[in-house]
């Protein structure tokens, strides 16, 4: 079985090749084709444009596609996989996705097909869940406020919360949607202190150390 997998400037060549060297030892043979930019703003327009316009937005160069009907897997992280592609990928059994959407992957063409789309929902989890927590201590402890007043040279006292600046221990905090960031997110307050009220009506399972609740409950109580 082969396997062809598109880097690019988010996870480059060895990264990738690393990551799926393992399924060597299954008899995969590995081949790693570099989609290149010149910087990553240039890859972040090719993604936009992929996100808004669908995977044929955005055409991969003809050497990341030759005999591509070869490979029974593709793996990519942002690379558009076309109809076109898919189409011409005769053997293909499988397409890998390194992401948690799936916006640049032509899926109706790959079902039609027969073809697998997996991806990797909540990939990113962990470093969202810890921008959240770090946003919610920036805006209790006035901490982007007062560096940006200290930038000019100005040192402010008094901000809109000076009267009763919170701890996040004893505070309630709403969750509005429970998924893989709102369960890190969870644990982290936990870990604060901070009761916390989560509503996900698509939610199943355990919801410790959140308490589920409806949506106007969760508002009418968080602080």
């Amino acid at each position: 079985m082969k396997l062809l997998a598109i880097s690019d400037k988010y996870i480059p060549y060895q990264f990738m090749y690393d990551g799926l060297s393992s399924l060597c030892n299954l008899g995969v043979r590995i081949e790693v084709r570099r989609w290149e930019h010149q910087t990553l703003i240039e890859l972040q327009q090719a993604n936009l444009a992929i996100e808004q316009s669908g995977p044929d937005a955005v055409p991969l160069p003809a050497e990341l596609t030759g005999n591509v009907d070869q490979f029974e897997i593709l793996v990519v992280q942002f690379a558009p996989v076309s109809r076109w592609l898919i189409e011409a990928a005769s053997s293909l059994k499988l397409i890998g996705v390194l992401r948690g959407g799936v916006e640049n992957i032509d899926v109706a063409a790959a079902t039609a097909r027969g073809i697998a789309v997996l991806n990797t929902p909540g990939r990113n989890a962990r470093a969202v869940a810890e921008c959240t927590i770090g946003l919610i201590l920036a805006e209790v402890r006035n901490i982007a406020r007062s560096h940006a007043l200290l930038v000019q040279g100005k040192w402010q006292r008094s901000f809109p919360n000076s009267d009763a600046i919170p701890e996040l221990c004893g505070k309630t905090v709403g969750l509005v949607g429970y998924g893989a960031v709102g369960r890190l997110v969870a644990g982290y307050l936990h870990a604060f202190g901070s009761r916390i009220l989560a509503y996900d009506p698509y939610f199943r399972g355990d919801p410790a150390p959140a308490e589920m609740t409806d949506l106007e409950s969760l508002l009418r109580q968080s602080d």
